[in-house]
């Protein structure tokens, strides 16, 4: 809808431009600011669950490209991060029904990965960098149930789609996870929220630039005892931040010792 409306202001040709009156460039800017379109998503709280779901369908399934020939990398870059944009917009305002249209979110991310001709760059990027938004946010308040660690799925499906991801966005991921586990650990309440936390705390934490997350996890008294349900992970993060503060790291021509 929006690449309809957006098609009155983007002349295919010079003489297109020219032909078009002016007069018909200020009507489609008023149609379109009357319309509001963004405000579909900015308040899509209001609006029911099922048609939720079907935004969120279309937008996944625009981002993975389905129905659609990219012509350029940028132009595929621009329209995957702009329909990822949509979608954590959608998940923000509608956090607190979260557990009525992420499991079909979920499901359409499945989907998408079994497309014929899947790309996942810059799906991926794109995707972790979203989902990570969501996930903190719903993390940051304590809830009665326990499904908000459902997106860890979401995440977990896509880093493994891409695992060069966990190298290229190391530091936000590091960054996000860092503060889940620091700042409301307690509201982490499944094996499945604390497995995929300090599973990809122990990978991406472990680049020169990064390090000073686990160090800071490490001092807050994270690992291993508030890591019951993931004792294998807390004691694999517990051995690796000994073992980096143990030692100087160089970086930069500077030596940060433990």
């Amino acid at each position: 809808m929006i690449s309809r409306f957006s098609h009155f202001l983007t002349p295919e040709s010079m003489e297109d431009s020219i032909s078009l009156r002016m007069s018909e460039v200020e009507q489609n800017l008023k149609i379109i600011k009357q319309c509001r379109i963004g405000s579909i998503f900015s308040n899509s709280c209001n609006l029911p669950d099922d048609a939720l779901v079907n935004i969120g369908r279309s937008l996944i399934f625009a981002a993975g490209g389905k129905g659609q020939k990219f012509t350029t990398s940028i132009e595929e870059e621009e329209t995957v991060g702009f329909c990822w944009d949509l979608i954590v917009t959608i998940a923000l305002v509608n956090i607190n029904r979260f557990h009525n249209f992420w499991p079909s979110f979920h499901e359409n991310l499945l989907a998408v990965a079994q497309f014929p001709l899947f790309s996942s760059i810059p799906f991926v990027e794109k995707a972790i960098l979203g989902l990570f938004k969501v996930c903190v946010r719903l993390l940051s308040s304590p809830r009665d149930e326990r499904f908000p660690e459902f997106i860890f799925k979401s995440i977990n499906l896509m880093w493994k789609l891409d695992k060069e991801i966990l190298d290229t966005c190391c530091r936000f991921i590091t960054e996000s996870v860092s503060k889940i586990l620091t700042e409301c650990p307690a509201n982490l309440q499944t094996s499945l929220g604390w497995k995929s936390s300090l599973h990809l705390l122990s990978i991406t934490g472990r680049h020169p630039e990064t390090w000073k997350y686990g160090r800071d996890f490490e001092a807050s008294n994270g690992a291993p005892g508030k890591c019951v349900l993931a004792i294998p992970e807390a004691n694999n993060i517990e051995s690796w931040v000994q073992n980096i503060l143990s030692r100087s790291v160089k970086k930069n021509g500077y030596a940060y010792e433990s």
